[in-house]
């Protein structure tokens, strides 16, 4: 049922972007694929952002930004995995979750500075035999803008717990890249590393850490829109076994008003 709802959320958040009036700067996702990102959405901005993997696993994400200097986030992911004794295949978690994110923009307090932002995540909705899981995220990171690259760099607190078991806060680096070739302005290659909980579900219940490598490519469709084509490795997980995954991003910004085509006089 969760992979059914998931499908027509998709298709809903799809739906919605391709019905949209007003156009929008182009649209700034808190991740690149698994890392977090310092990008902040404009005041009053409304954003969406809806995965779905080879597996007919996905997430749905919808974001609101508060004065230029925040954001809230909510939503359903996948990114956390379980298993039973973990010597077999790995499932996919479905976890709800909300996210605070507050920041500075690049070149805000001096010429040059980065965009910095803090960030938070906690789950408040687990499934299937993990449903006591509970995984919580506490970053800082560091974008910036250098002609055809977008960096991304900092690190993340992460503790997670599955019933009596639990992994204690743990220091990750995090890690992020994204590539607009000039000749090439709406495509733009991604790349980047983080690590996420996994959940052992077994009498005695293990929590560990496993990272997450990444890699895509997106283009930038619409003013208001883009679509993506990813695919994710993890530890301990063979090339066959990687994920191929599609994400579709979308914003509304009410503070961007469409033009009014006039007709010649």
């Amino acid at each position: 049922m969760s992979r059914v709802l998931s499908i027509r959320t998709t298709g809903l958040l799809v739906a919605i972007a391709l019905g949209a009036r007003v156009a929008a700067a182009d649209p700034t996702p808190s991740r690149v694929l698994t890392a977090p990102t310092a990008w902040l959405p404009p005041e009053n901005a409304l954003l969406g952002t809806a995965t779905m993997d080879h597996r007919f696993d996905g997430s749905v994400v919808v974001g609101y930004g508060l004065g230029g200097l925040a954001a809230v986030e909510l939503g359903t992911d996948t990114d956390v995995r379980g298993c039973k004794a973990c010597l077999g295949d790995k499932t996919p978690v479905y976890l709800g979750r909300a996210a605070f994110r507050i920041g500075a923009r690049q070149d805000a307090w001096f010429p040059g500075m980065p965009a910095v932002l803090a960030g938070v995540r906690t789950t408040f909705a687990s499934s299937g035999s993990f449903g006591r899981a509970r995984v919580t995220e506490a970053y800082l990171v560091m974008s910036r803008e250098l002609g055809p690259l977008r960096l991304h760099v900092g690190g993340s607190v992460i503790d997670a717990s599955l019933r009596d078991d639990e992994l204690g806060p743990t220091l990750q680096p995090i890690a992020g890249l994204e590539w607009t070739p000039s000749q090439y302005p709406k495509t733009t290659l991604m790349g980047d590393f983080a690590y996420v909980p996994l959940l052992e579900d077994e009498a005695t219940a293990d929590v560990t850490l496993e990272w997450v490598a990444g890699w895509g490519v997106r283009y930038q469709a619409f003013p208001w829109g883009a679509i993506e084509l990813a695919v994710r490795h993890r530890e301990d997980e063979g090339l066959g076994d990687s994920t191929v995954m599609v994400r579709v991003n979308g914003v509304w910004d009410p503070t961007v008003k469409p033009k009014i085509a006039r007709s010649p006089r």
